[in-house]
C-alpha cells in the first residue's frame, strides 16, 4: 500500500493512537484502600479487572471504521462518511469518558491520566483527514468540470 495522500498518513496515526488508548488506563481512584482503575480493557480493582463495555465498543468502532476508511481510498465519498462517522463516535467516547470522571469526583485521590490526550488527538487528525477528503473531492470535480 503506498500512501499517496496526507490524508491516509492521518487516519493512519489517528488508528496507531486509538490502538495504544485501549491498552492505557484512562483514570483511577481510591475506593476503600484499593485503587480502582478505568480503562478500555482494564477496568476495575487491580487484580480483578473487567473490559469497559461502554469504552471498549466505541474505541473498537473508531478503530474498525477508521482502518475501513484507510483502504476506501479510491471511494471518497465512503472514506469522507466512515471519517466522519468516527469522529461522531470518538466524541461520544470523550464525553463518556467525561462524565465517568465527574462521577468519580467526589472520591478522593482521583488522577486523571496523561493517555486521555490520544482520543483528542486521534478526533483532531480525523478531522483532518475529513478536510483533506474534502479538499480532494473539490480538486476532483473541478479537474471534471474542466474537460
Amino acid at each position: 500500500m503506498v500512501i499517496q495522500r496526507i490524508q491516509t498518513l492521518y487516519l493512519l496515526i489517528a488508528l496507531v493512537m486509538m490502538v495504544v488508548f485501549a491498552f492505557l488506563t484512562s483514570f483511577s481512584f481510591d475506593v476503600a484502600g484499593s485503587e480502582y482503575m478505568v480503562g478500555t480493557l482494564s477496568t476495575g480493582v487491580a487484580g480483578k479487572t473487567s473490559i469497559h463495555l461502554l469504552m471498549s465498543c466505541l474505541n473498537g468502532l473508531v478503530v474498525v471504521l477508521t482502518v475501513i476508511a484507510i483502504f476506501s481510498y479510491k471511494n471518497l465519498r465512503l472514506q469522507k462518511r466512515l471519517c466522519g462517522i468516527s469522529i461522531i463516535l470518538l466524541i461520544a467516547l470523550l464525553i463518556s469518558i467525561g462524565v465517568m470522571i465527574l462521577g468519580a469526583t467526589d472520591e478522593q485521590n482521583l488522577s486523571i491520566d496523561i493517555s486521555n490526550v490520544l482520543p483528542v488527538a486521534s478526533l483532531l487528525l480525523l478531522f483532518l483527514a475529513h478536510r483533506g477528503i474534502t479538499r480532494d473531492q473539490r480538486i476532483l470535480s473541478d479537474s471534471a468540470r474542466i474537460r
